[in-house]
């Protein structure tokens, strides 16, 4: 399994405010895994026999990753309201260390681009914690790799 080193958080700017908001996670993201993004536009053609496909541009490097056990769920659904909509979320590995941070563009919540739904994490439904799973990319276009580890 992979982790995301660290005392790990987000930091944005919220659409409707000012200042910056810290959310911190109460757990490193976990089952962390590489993931790659294209426009492609796909149909079969009219007989049903062919099927056509045009991709635009290259690739984009993104990760998926679970947020877990997290408590300050209305936190937690602001931070991810904000990036669906459009904010750029920052990551950093450690909130204690500031110089490393990755700032991201939020692409889905559990596969959806518009709902934000938060289940009750299986492990930890007890004391109503709450888990998902994010899937990210840099804004910048840079590689995300350099903040995972296997453990």
């Amino acid at each position: 399994m992979s982790i995301i080193r660290g005392d790990a958080g987000f930091k944005y700017v919220p659409v409707t405010a000012t200042g910056t908001v810290t959310h911190a996670l109460q757990m490193p993201l976990r089952n962390v895994s590489f993931a790659e993004s294209r426009a492609r536009y796909s149909w079969w053609s009219a007989d049903l026999t062919t099927r056509n496909a045009i991709t635009v541009g290259g690739h984009v490097d993104e990760v998926v990753a679970d947020i877990r056990a997290e408590s300050d769920v209305e936190g937690l659904r602001a931070a991810l309201r904000n990036g669906l909509d459009g904010q750029t979320l920052t990551y950093f590995p450690s909130l204690a260390a500031t110089g490393t941070f990755f700032p991201i563009k939020l692409v889905s919540v559990n596969g959806s681009d518009t709902a934000i739904d938060l289940p009750q994490d299986a492990d930890r439904w007890f004391d109503r914690r709450v888990q998902c799973s994010v899937r990210m990319r840099r804004v910048d276009g840079g590689s995300l790799a350099s903040i995972i580890t296997a453990t």
